[in-house]
């Protein structure tokens, strides 16, 4: 769909507590005059408000202005899978939370229809406030995830599936949802998401990078390149989580043998690393390091070595500035990085090894809903 100046203008303000002219021309790769034309028609149109920064009221006299959109306040849904639940948060343009609610995840081959009724309590949940209006939902998927088309159907008949989003069914998501509710419904890859939340939080961008989540539903990655994420061309793009170690190895859900995934299950089962719960459950790990249990350090250490290998690999081929590990995790996500930085140091070509930064992410688990809204903007950004 081809959005006209000040259609795109207006939705990227949608999005934003406050945003000034300098940025719309910087982000949508306007001219400024043309911004300054077209925010002068939005403003007279009133769809537009010039509001003062600090107090966040209609700006009167001299001082710093920004533009928000008019009418009832714009809120954001966002829908995730966390150990075997299903959470959806409705947040103000601010990205701060107003509501949320949370259940048991719905059946593996629910599809779309499995997610209807936590989407009818946020309609309900925005319902509730008068001056504010729902406008967008986004699904946040732990598993490779093309739109459109769904969850890869490999691992349907397996058993021990993992805790987070496997549904299989082929459909369209966004479309089915979108016009059940009325709503713009985008389904983006989690890691995809943090990844641009992160990109989008610092004060110099990044344009070439790989993001990597490690925790108890799984390991997710995701690469910008060039400035874009890169999905490829049927949305497995940096599922690195999925590269063969063993071609004789456990079948993993997505169909193939030998993962790295379930070469770090292995690591985590109850024995080998003193964990008597679930054996996926890195959290418990994290507290066992957290109490300086060596053990626990020792098998993070592991993981980060094992991821290492894979992410020198990968980092031959796209030469990026920094390797992001998401800190979820707290403190014990360092033991991992440490493993990742050895193994690296060794697997990469050392131009790669010396310039490559590997960093804890700034954001934690705030940068799923950066990438929320980031996500929300992607088309009025590519015009």
């Amino acid at each position: 769909m081809i959005l006209s100046t000040d259609e795109r203008v207006l939705e990227y303000a949608r999005f934003s507590g406050g945003v000034d002219r300098s940025e719309l021309a910087r982000e949508l790769d306007l001219p400024q005059p043309t911004v300054v034309s077209s925010v002068r028609r939005l403003l007279a149109a009133g769809r537009l408000l010039a509001v003062d920064a600090e107090q966040g009221r209609a700006a009167r006299g001299p001082g710093r202005h920004v533009l928000r959109a008019s009418g009832p306040k714009p809120l954001l849904g966002l829908v995730g899978w966390r150990g075997g639940q299903v959470r959806a948060t409705l947040y103000d343009t601010d990205q701060q939370p107003v509501a949320a609610t949370q259940r048991e995840a719905p059946a593996p081959r629910s599809g779309a229809e499995g997610l209807v009724g936590i989407i009818e309590e946020l309609v309900a949940q925005a319902a509730r406030r008068p001056d504010a209006a729902l406008h967008t939902v986004v699904v946040s998927v732990p598993a490779p995830f093309l739109r459109g088309k769904g969850a890869p159907r490999e691992h349907s008949t397996l058993r021990d599936l993992p805790r987070g989003f496997h549904v299989t069914n082929a459909e369209d998501f966004d479309g089915y949802l979108a016009g059940r509710f009325g709503l713009t419904v985008i389904t983006e890859n989690d890691a995809n998401l943090a990844a641009l939340g992160e990109q989008y939080a610092r004060t110099e961008r990044i344009d070439n990078a790989i993001y990597l989540t490690v925790g108890d539903d799984g390991i997710g990655s995701a690469v910008i390149a060039n400035g874009r994420l890169a999905r490829g061309a049927h949305g497995y793009g940096g599922e690195i989580a999925h590269l063969q170690l063993d071609r004789n190895g456990p079948l993993c859900h997505c169909g193939g043998r030998g993962c790295l995934w379930m070469r770090v299950r292995e690591l985590t089962r109850p024995g080998s690393a003193a964990v008597e719960a679930d054996p996926t459950n890195l959290s418990a790990l994290a507290r066992l390091s957290d109490g300086r249990d060596p053990g626990a350090q020792r098998v993070l250490a592991d993981i980060g070595r094992m991821l290492g290998r894979p992410l020198g690999h990968l980092s031959t081929f796209l030469d990026p500035e920094v390797i992001i590990v998401e800190a979820t995790l707290g403190a014990a996500v360092d033991h991992i990085i440490g493993g990742i930085a050895e193994t690296f140091a060794v697997e990469a070509p050392p131009v790669i090894a010396r310039n490559v930064r590997l960093e804890r992410s700034s954001l934690g688990n705030t940068a799923e809903v950066r990438g929320a809204f980031e996500i929300a903007r992607e088309a009025v950004r590519r015009g």
